[in-house]
């Protein structure tokens, strides 16, 4: 049996229990290979010795020489940019010293990480994540959600402005030492989402006074991303209720697995999932 329509996977589904949305970034708010492509386009547009360079083949290169830092995709560009900066040395253009390489490597990426900071959006996904957050403010299920974000990518959301209004918290493969789907990740997603929940319910006048005490459970967070193997399956392994974005980019649902067995939504995006379920909570 295979999922033969968006939406609701099962029979039913109980909003009342969920406290955290929880969301993938890369392919699941924004078009991933749209904002690398563009973040390397300015980047050689700046710096035009790396313009014949196959940015992504050089960096898998240090992915395989560091394996144990495959995960962190800030160290393996800026490992990249050292090392040509070092293959340059002894050129007539080229001398330098450690630290001066280091100061090089930094700007290099911090120019290039700018751009990747600046994500090619889906849709009008900005626009319902702020009708979401700011029906959270003004509705009395105020408190009832956090908000928050767990990517493996190097995207930095604290620099994205558009994230900062809406975000609780962020979880970083890079900061934690693993990459979805380990379940350390998801780990310190939950702390993380039970630390901004707490603050949060202590601040909310719902009326109800058991929310302060709750501690919450993997089962009240949503995890919602395009990778079925990440992002459901590993927040499946960690307890918590997801929904698939099954196609971000435009792709036709293929359904290749058993969706009643895997995940409680499937929608082609997350606009959609976020305005024909989350939005409507609120209207009712």
């Amino acid at each position: 049996m295979t999922a033969k329509r968006y939406g609701l996977v099962g029979a039913s589904f109980n909003w009342d229990n969920i406290r955290v949305l929880l969301f993938d970034l890369d392919d699941t708010l924004w078009d991933c290979q749209q904002t690398l492509a563009r973040a390397t386009e300015k980047f050689a547009e700046k710096y035009p010795q790396f313009a014949n360079m196959n940015q992504i083949e050089e960096i898998e290169k240090v992915k395989k020489a560091f394996p144990e830092q495959s995960h962190d995709f800030t160290f393996l560009r800026k490992q990249y940019l050292r090392e040509f900066a070092l293959s340059c040395q002894g050129t007539e253009d080229v001398s330098a010293g450690d630290a001066q390489i280091d100061k090089r490597v930094n700007e290099q990426f911090e120019y290039w990480h700018r751009w990747r900071n600046t994500p090619a959006w889906f849709g009008e996904i900005v626009d319902a994540l702020r009708k979401v957050k700011a029906l959270e403010r003004q509705s009395k299920k105020t408190g009832r959600f956090v908000i928050g974000a767990v990517t493996d990518g190097n995207s930095m959301p604290s620099e994205i402005p558009e994230l900062v209004e809406i975000l609780d918290f962020t979880v970083r493969a890079q900061e934690v030492g693993f990459s979805k789907p380990h379940p350390r990740i998801f780990e310190v997603a939950l702390q993380k989402a039970r630390e901004a929940f707490v603050g949060k319910t202590a601040k909310a006048q719902s009326g109800d006074p058991t929310l302060e005490e709750e501690e919450l459970a993997p089962s009240q967070v949503l995890m919602v991303g395009d990778n079925i193997v990440k992002d459901v399956g590993g927040g499946l392994q960690a307890g918590f209720r997801t929904c698939w974005v099954a196609a971000p980019l435009g792709v036709p649902l293929e359904a290749t697995f058993d969706s009643e067995e895997v995940c409680d939504f499937v929608y082609p995006t997350t606009q959609e999932f976020l305005e024909k379920e989350v939005l409507r909570i609120y209207a009712a």
